[in-house]
């Protein structure tokens, strides 16, 4: 367990604690380990994430994914990661969504939930513990899910499945989502592709 991960871990996360007083906190932990930020987002409806920068990936990948080796983070493609640290905050969740250009990989630094499912419809509710990692597929649907008396820190990388067209903040498809940030458009055809899988299926 690396020293970054151990102290934030050690933060309290009780859902009486101010979020910007945790948003605080995972900045000194960060700063004092050495990281760089390339950007800080404290506005999004369910918390906050902290993006570090390319000079940071192998340390990053190091600490919060052991075993796993520099080819095997970028999928075998090469390319560039990006790398985050997301906070959920009490009872909060992601929307429901998936992406086309890239994986995704968590690992949860306190306890959580989430959930997943290669179907529109939400799949069931999975707990995680501090420690746990999960990986996600391209077209998987998945949503992050806070605890709901505290908050929740993850540690996320985006694996770019085409390193000449990386994903970003775009290539998200939400399907479901608490704050009104679902597209008819995108929802419609994730619907259509949904329906014609499964009746393809039956000819099968």
């Amino acid at each position: 367990m690396s020293e970054l991960f151990k102290s934030l871990a050690k933060i309290d996360t009780s859902e009486t604690v101010p979020e910007n007083k945790i948003v605080e906190q995972i900045i000194k932990c960060i700063n004092d380990s050495g990281y760089t930020f390339n950007d800080i987002n404290v506005n999004k409806p369910w918390g906050a994430y902290f993006r570090f920068g390319e000079q940071d990936e192998e340390k990053f990948i190091h600490e919060f994914f052991p075993g796993v080796n520099p080819a095997q983070s970028t999928l075998g493609k090469g390319g560039r990661l990006n790398i985050k640290i997301l906070l959920a905050d009490p009872g909060q969740g992601l929307s429901w969504q998936y992406h086309r250009r890239r994986s995704e990989a968590w690992t949860f630094i306190t306890e959580g939930a989430y959930k997943r499912s290669m179907k529109n419809q939400e799949g069931d509710l999975q707990k995680a513990n501090a420690g746990d990692i999960v990986q996600f597929k391209p077209l998987e649907r998945h949503r992050l899910i806070g605890c709901t008396n505290a908050y929740t820190i993850v540690a996320e990388i985006w694996q770019h499945t085409d390193p000449d067209n990386p994903s970003d903040e775009n290539d998200i498809v939400r399907l479901i989502d608490d704050y009104s940030r679902v597209s008819k458009k995108e929802l419609f055809l994730a619907q259509a592709s949904d329906f014609i899988s499964n009746h393809l299926s039956a000819f099968k």
